[in-house]
């Protein structure tokens, strides 16, 4: 066992919460084998424990990420972690996820962007921006969220991940316009959306389905991705919409 191993194990095992999560995380950089009993004993330690607390969790979640970067697989462990009620753990466990990089657990993060608390969603962003390159479900779901989510943080972060994915386009206003009347909506649309995620979101603030809605521009139907709404448009940083009944058209003038 090296000096660094052994000075961490020590501080593993200590007392102060802070120093023992320290610790965790960084045995798991070591990539030295005898760093796994001292954590799967920590983990064990927590996880057989019906009353841990937050800072437990928090030390079984760099428990667990750091003995799968040792090749003892939790993602498991960490993704009941991702589901506990406790906030501040799942959005931990998130970024623990997202550290990782695993692919395999895409499935869970999206299970997890309808969250109500912010803080766990911006997290769960984070990590399907570390996660998701070149997956398509990921970018709609990312582009919904920095248009949409109603948190301007989890917005601002979508947005970053987006970019991080190397598919951020910008941000366009859209004044969306009821035909029977009433208050105009604004509503922000990332340029690379595509058509059926423009419909879901006006579908969201004008109460329809966005199966239901068709979109034209000049006459003419859009097929393709938002990019096309652009052409003709001098000021490309509002877009005005006219929501007109059911089976109607939506009329971009």
């Amino acid at each position: 066992m090296n000096r660094r191993t052994n000075k961490l194990i020590k501080k593993l095992r200590g007392k102060k919460f802070d120093d023992r999560i320290r610790a965790a995380e960084e045995l798991g950089k070591t990539g030295d084998p005898e760093a796994i009993n001292p954590l799967i004993e920590t983990l064990k330690e927590i996880l057989e424990d019906a009353n841990a607390h937050q800072n437990s969790e928090l030390l079984g979640i760099s428990a667990a990420k750091s003995l799968t970067q040792l090749g003892v697989d939790h993602t498991n462990t960490l993704i009941e972690f991702l589901n506990s009620r406790n906030p501040v753990t799942a959005a931990r466990a998130a970024v623990a996820l997202g550290e990782l990089k695993r692919r395999d657990i895409l499935e869970h993060l999206f299970a997890k962007v309808s969250c109500r608390d912010p803080l766990v969603r911006s997290q769960v962003v984070w990590a399907l921006g570390e996660t998701g390159m070149g997956d398509k479900r990921v970018e709609d779901t990312l582009r919904d969220l920095a248009c949409s989510d109603p948190d301007g943080y989890v917005k601002g972060r979508a947005q970053e991940a987006l970019e991080k994915l190397g598919v951020g386009g910008e941000l366009l206003k859209v004044i969306v316009v009821p035909a029977t009347g009433g208050q105009p909506h604004t509503l922000e649309v990332n340029s690379k959306t595509t058509v059926k995620l423009l419909k879901k979101q006006v579908g969201k603030i004008m109460h329809v389905k966005y199966n239901k809605i068709v979109l034209s521009f000049e006459n003419r139907m859009l097929q393709d991705d938002l990019t096309l709404l652009e052409e003709g448009v001098k000021d490309k940083s509002e877009l005005y919409m006219i929501c007109l009944p059911k089976h109607k058209k939506l009329i971009m003038i």
